[in-house]
């Protein structure tokens, strides 16, 4: 759908703050053609509308219009999301794509948030994409569910960060790997914990399928990575934990 109207962003903006909700806006999800030029539009020349926008949530961004993305850029405060991923059935497939998405989607455009579609699929068989989800859950009233391969490759972000940690950049700390994958840093804000995150997954994609930006993985990789002083002083006296997952092995091999 259509963004909407500055007058709109403004209006909700007001009656945000009035009832006193900690609630941000995260736009466009679209863009393309008007719609980015539109958007761009009001984004570059009026500061209230950029103090509006927490972050600008992209709809499945497998090739962003990149002027869109060099302008948004341009300002400090932007945040990059992918409002919407995955839409992927929950196999080893579908968890590689996923897995190859929450890396590739900072490395390629700094996108610090890939929400997933959807995190829990509780729908009935006969309808239409059936089985995009992190786990499943087909019968809600019976408390069954079963964790899916996708949870795995999530928890190597999710289980090794917390909330207010901050990715390193890109070219210092974050980027391909040289036969194929990818490699970001995520760090405490005080320096003091960091997670580097590693992906040479191979996945199958329903989206995204041959829109990866970086070539798929063929060889076993040996990589060495050199810490700076900052992490090395972080790392000083506690032990570097390796964890894993794999087609074979979901729940994370320490």
């Amino acid at each position: 759908m259509p963004w909407g109207d500055a007058w709109y962003v403004f209006e909700l903006g007001a009656a945000i703050k009035e009832a006193q909700l900690g609630t941000q806006l995260v736009l466009l999800d679209q863009a393309s053609g008007a719609i980015s030029t539109d958007f761009l539009g009001f984004f570059s020349r009026d500061q209230r509308f950029q103090e509006l926008v927490a972050a600008v949530g992209l709809h499945y961004p497998c090739t962003p219009d990149q002027k869109l993305l060099d302008t948004l850029a341009a300002h400090p405060r932007t945040r990059f999301w992918s409002s919407e991923e995955l839409s992927t059935v929950a196999d080893w497939g579908g968890a590689g794509c996923w897995g190859r998405m929450i890396n590739q989607n900072y490395v390629r455009m700094n996108a610090t948030s890939s929400i997933a579609w959807s995190l829990v699929w509780s729908v009935y068989p006969n309808l239409e994409c059936f089985g995009n989800g992190l786990l499943y859950a087909n019968e809600p009233w019976s408390g069954h569910y079963e964790v899916m391969p996708p949870i795995w490759t999530s928890a190597h972000t999710t289980q090794f960060t917390k909330p207010g940690w901050t990715y390193l950049p890109v070219g210092e700390a974050a980027g391909d790997l040289p036969e194929g994958g990818t490699y970001v840093t995520i760090t405490s804000p005080n320096l003091e914990d960091f997670s580097i995150v590693i992906e040479s997954l191979t996945g199958r994609c329903m989206y995204h399928d041959g829109c990866f930006h970086t070539q798929q993985p063929k060889n076993t990789q040996q990589l060495q990575f050199q810490l700076s002083e900052n992490l090395r002083a972080a790392a000083r006296g506690k032990d570097l934990e390796v964890w894993a997952t794999n087609g074979s092995h979901w729940c994370g091999t320490k």
